[in-house]
């Protein structure tokens, strides 16, 4: 994705309209909380994909598994 698409995401997600009804607004909460779960799930993902590749790199190197992935 290009950093200018994620920007304007970003900048359409902080949007809220205060005028709409209650219903619409918590509609709107659920929207963001549901994306923001999204988010740390996508987050965990990158982290473990991360791990493992460094712990990878780490053993093809030869460290000991002692000292892998500090």
């Amino acid at each position: 994705m290009e950093r200018a698409t994620i920007e304007c995401m970003f900048d359409s997600l902080a949007e809220v309209d205060p005028t709409q009804g209650e219903s619409a607004l918590v509609e709107r909460i659920a929207e963001l909380e549901r994306m923001k779960c999204a988010a740390a799930a996508g987050q965990a993902r990158a982290a473990a994909a991360l791990d493992a590749a460094r712990r990878a790199g780490e053993s093809a190197a030869g460290i000991p598994a002692a000292r892998r992935g500090r």
